[in-house]
Formats: C-alpha cells, structure tokens, sequence
C-alpha cells in the first residue's frame, strides 16, 4: 500500500497545498490505490516538506518525483500518448504552473491582506487556539521570505495578479476544446495543471486568480470533469 503523507484538507479542497492535490490527482489517474494521511507539519517529511509518500519500505519526496519513481516501478506512463515536441510542451507548461502560478497562489492567500485573515482560520484550524496566532504569523514571515527570494512577490499585486492571469490564459489556449491538457487522454501535465487551476478555481476564497479561471469557460469545465474523476 502506497501512503501518501499530506496537508489536511482546507478551503473546500482536498488538501491545502497544490502539491498534494498534484500528488492524489496524479495517482488517482495512474489507478494506484493509496492510503492519505494528514501531517500537522513537514518537519518529519525527507525534505521538510509535503507531500511525501511511503512505498516499499522507502520514503519518496517531492510529487514529480513520486509520480518519477512510482511510474518506473510499478510500470506506468501517462505520457506514453505523447510525441517528443507533446512531451516538450507538457514539461514546459508543468515548470511554468508550478514555478511560477504557484507563487501568485501562495501570494493570493498567504500576503494579501484581503484573503489572509480566511486562509488563516482555514489553514491552522486543528492547531490549539493559544498557538494558532504565533504559529500563523510564524509561517507566514517564512512564505513572505521565500516569495521574495524567488522573485514574484517583489511586483505590486497588480503585476502578481496580472502574471498569475497570463499563466492561466495560456492554460487556457492549450486546452482549447480537449478534454485534457494534452489531447483526448490525461497525461502528466493534468496532475499539474488540475492542482493549480482547482487551488484558484475551487478555493473557498474570491481572489483575482480566481475571477481569471471563471474568464475561461474551458477552464471551468475542466477542473469539474477532473474533479469528478479523481476527487467525486
């Protein structure tokens, strides 16, 4: 049994962090049961960080490597509809979901005072209420730190969001009338791009990330197919 160690559900989604959603959408569409277990903090995790999953024996970090390694050993290839230049454009489209519109994400709940204080209350609700205070504010200084250091939080909040819109216009293009990101099977990209999209989309919170998606009709439609096959 595969045991998939992740932040607990929050804000309406299955998990607080789009990296675990990647990880449970991604082993929901390669048919491997598993097992989810909520952490109250990564701290135990290999690399001090969700999602992180316990097969074999072994301790495997990082969802792309999870999805990596668990392909090669249990004989699985999303991708295998794919040609070289599909392959290409997936890997290019997945770097810039997850290293880049993961950032005006994290941005969108974690620094923007309209949406701190819910995410706040919805993030640390299983934390003792003497602690959840110190804990939040403790937290949030460390993803101010990090956002800064890589870049995006550094723009004004009308360039965070305008990137963050651009990143999901071009989703949208990809998609066009598919039903996939890459065509008319669900590839590596979707693990990725569903986890992104639903954590704007589907978030309990009205920010302009999810004002964007609701501009892509496509898009819509998408994250409620890929939620009723991996999350119904």
């Amino acid at each position: 049994m595969i045991v998939l160690w992740q932040f607990g559900p929050a804000l309406g989604l299955p998990s607080a962090s789009p990296f675990c959603i990647k990880a449970q959408t991604w082993l929901r569409l390669a048919g491997l049961e598993y097992e989810a277990r909520n952490a109250l903090t990564p701290r135990q995790a290999p690399l001090t960080k969700l999602p992180y999953v316990e097969v074999d024996g072994r301790k495997i970090a990082d969802s792309g490597c999870i999805a990596r390694e668990l392909s090669a050993a249990r004989g699985i290839d999303l991708d295998a509809a794919l040609d070289a230049r599909g392959r290409a454009v997936a890997h290019a489209f997945i770097r810039m979901a997850e290293e880049h519109l993961y950032w005006a994400v994290l941005y969108s709940r974690w620094l923007d005072p309209a949406h701190w204080e819910a995410m706040k209350r919805s993030f640390f609700a299983a934390l003792p209420a003497v602690a959840r205070g110190p804990v939040a504010k403790l937290v949030r200084r460390k993803v101010e730190r990090d956002a800064r250091g890589q870049g995006l939080a550094l723009h004004s909040p009308e360039e965070i969001y305008r990137r963050g819109a651009a990143d999901i216009a071009a989703l949208a293009d990809l998609l066009g009338e598919r039903p996939y990101m890459m065509g008319a099977e669900a590839s590596t990209l979707d693990a990725s791009a569903y986890a992104m999209l639903a954590s704007c989309w589907e978030a309990q919170l009205d920010t302009p990330l999810k004002a964007a998606v609701g501009q892509h009709p496509n898009l819509a439609a998408y994250c409620a197919r890929m939620k009723l096959r991996c999350f119904s």
